[in-house]
């Protein structure tokens, strides 16, 4: 499966909110309402996707992997 760069936004009582994430191909449709997962296993409604990022596609596993390399970055970085 295929992933592509997105931009989310989804209004709220505080205001607009802004995501960046990346999606599967059959999901990243510009003008598309979704559901995203939450950390509780829950769905968080009412997501719009702004802008498709055209050209750049990866797969599944690369995603999964580049997810987690804040927490490398975050240890070789903050004082």
């Amino acid at each position: 499966m295929k992933y592509k760069q997105c931009l989310l936004t989804k209004f709220t009582f505080s205001g607009l909110i802004n995501q960046m994430t990346w999606l599967p191909e059959k999901f990243a449709i510009q003008g598309e309402y979704i559901k995203l997962k939450t950390e509780d296993n829950g769905w968080d409604d009412g997501w719009c996707v702004k802008i498709v990022y055209k050209g750049i596609k990866f797969d599944e596993n690369f995603v999964s992997a580049r997810s987690q390399d804040y927490k490398k970055q975050r240890k070789t970085s903050d004082i």
